[in-house]
């Protein structure tokens, strides 16, 4: 199983299929979320070393030159599309 992490999300809304085709959960981007990324960049990493390839390979080059800042540039991203988001569905209202 590969594991990808872009910087910048195409969409902020994520449908999952249940393996039965039956169950689906969608998951809405959130501040919640957002603060849990460098959780799930530390669960990636651990995952690429026991699950090769794991983590995009320029995205562990990054890390591994600035982990600190490159957490926080998915974060600002993340950040912005949900902002851009929130507009969107209030401007709809």
């Amino acid at each position: 199983m590969k594991i990808t992490m872009p910087l910048c999300p195409p969409k902020p809304k994520v449908l999952l299929m249940a393996a039965d085709e039956k169950s689906k959960f969608v998951y809405h981007l959130t501040k919640k979320g957002i603060d849990l990324v460098p959780v799930l960049v530390e669960i990636g990493l651990w995952g690429s070393l026991y699950n090769p390839p794991g983590l995009d390979q320029p995205l562990i080059e990054q890390l591994q030159r600035d982990k600190a800042g490159t957490i926080s540039r998915i974060q600002e991203r993340l950040m912005a599309k949900l902002n851009e988001v929130q507009h969107a569905s209030n401007e709809k209202e």
